[in-house]
């Protein structure tokens, strides 16, 4: 019997599709949901049986159950969150509970490596000591070392610091702070640091380095009274009556700077190099009989001294008439090695090399030079590794032995091994010249 119909309900249609067929009802191909592949649904519709994968709604019009979609979202958020945790947390664990002994193995094997000279060995193992003990500054002080040694100025200067800001009051690591500070050109700092000791450890040798500091500063005032402290502090060592005079030459004071090498000589009469110095001083002064003196003393106190003095003594016979220059050299294999003072500043070991076109200098000594490398030229240098950039400009003089000339072209180059540049054909050019090795003098003779 037919059941009659409830006022309000809706007609049925005959045609609509049963909204759950039954189990033996062969199933239509599921609609294929838009957008993502089949390979990413995880679920099935459980009115049409197609697949799901978290959309709002099925093609057939069937929404999930919100709240449950909500709760697995959050699930899934909360262990991302707790994964991302425990990553950090395993991170930085090492820095909450170090393990010394493992650093301890680590650190002494590093030293072994560094002392053996396998500089990149010890590096591998400094590492793996910091990462297991990072709040060590005796690690991190070494470790800066290596990095130094080999050639990774930046790397060293971060980990020194680090060092010196977990022990502030360690005086050693402050002073090899300044001095990797001094070899990256940041003359600036180094002079902070070196004053501050200076004051707590009454330490003469922290103000000589701030003479020598403030001298590639171009303060010249200041290196020279830091330079007058370390000589009443230090009278017994010869260097910094050296570097006093020098100084005070720079600034025309050449009588004082005579003055002050006598001074040095009769507080140290063994010094053979405070007569070489004033040798110098005096051939520069034109007083070339009284620096024959000096360098005759020289090697009278210092055998070693006696092949150099040879020619530095047949330079200034020479020069007083045919203008011929006798420069020693020193050997290193086949190579020939001599020392030069550019634009009067910074004495310097340059590779005799007619071979290149150019002077060349490191861009070290370009800095403790204070060149304007703003106003150098740059150009493309061929090298034994291939062509590469480098800087060329003009230096106000150079001077090997007693020959010295002005204006010479020279190039500055990143980092040359075993030297501090090359005595190339702009300065050899200006000269005939041979090498005499049986006496080891490089000859050069005016043209």
């Amino acid at each position: 019997m037919e059941q009659p119909r409830q006022a309000g309900a809706p007609e049925a249609n005959v045609n609509e599709p049963s909204r759950y067929p039954e189990a033996d009802e062969p199933q239509a191909t599921p609609p294929r949901l838009r957008g993502l592949p089949q390979a990413t649904f995880r679920e099935k519709c459980p009115k049409c049986g197609a697949k799901w994968f978290g959309q709002a709604k099925c093609d057939c019009g069937w929404r999930p159950n919100a709240a449950g979609v909500w709760i697995k979202a959050g699930v899934v958020l909360l262990l991302g969150v707790a994964t991302i945790a425990w990553i950090w947390t395993v991170g930085h664990l090492r820095e909450y509970f170090p393990d010394d002994k493992s650093a301890d193995a680590y650190f002494a094997k590093a030293k072994d490596f560094f002392k053996d000279g396998s500089i990149k060995e010890a590096i591998v193992e400094y590492e793996h000591a910091v990462t297991e003990s990072p709040k060590r500054s005796d690690i991190r002080y070494r470790y800066a070392q290596a990095l130094a040694k080999d050639g990774g100025l930046n790397e060293a200067v971060n980990e020194m610091e680090t060092a010196a800001a977990l022990d502030p009051g360690n005086k050693t690591i402050a002073g090899a702070c300044a001095k990797l500070y001094e070899q990256c050109g940041e003359d600036a700092n180094a002079a902070k640091i070196y004053e501050k000791l200076a004051v707590e450890t009454n330490d003469a040798s922290y103000n000589y380095r701030l003479g020598i500091v403030y001298e590639r500063l171009g303060q010249n005032d200041r290196a020279e009274n830091f330079y007058k402290i370390s000589s009443g502090k230090y009278p017994k060592m010869d260097g910094v009556w050296i570097s006093l005079s020098r100084i005070q030459a720079k600034q025309g004071k050449t009588k004082e700077a005579t003055a002050t090498l006598r001074a040095g000589m009769q507080l140290i009469p063994s010094s053979a190099n405070l007569h070489q110095s004033l040798g110098y001083l005096l051939s520069d002064a034109k007083q070339k009989d009284s620096a024959a003196s000096e360098f005759r003393k020289c090697a009278e106190l210092n055998p070693a001294y006696a092949e150099q003095t040879t020619g530095i003594l047949d330079a200034l016979a020479a020069s007083k008439s045919v203008k011929e220059y006798y420069v020693p050299l020193s050997y290193q294999g086949q190579s020939y090695f001599v020392e030069a003072v550019l634009n009067e500043r910074a004495r310097v070991k340059l590779l005799v090399d007619s071979g290149a076109d150019s002077c060349l200098i490191s861009a070290g000594t370009a800095h403790s030079l204070k060149l304007d490398m703003e106003q150098a030229e740059p150009i493309i240098v061929q090298g034994v590794n291939g062509a590469g950039w480098a800087q060329r400009l003009s230096l106000k003089s150079v001077r090997v032995g007693i020959a010295k000339e002005k204006g010479i072209s020279c190039i500055v180059k990143d980092q040359i091994d075993g030297c501090d540049g090359l005595l190339g054909m702009s300065f050899l050019s200006r000269f005939r010249f041979s090498v005499d090795s049986q006496r080891k003098l490089l000859v050069l003779t005016k043209r």
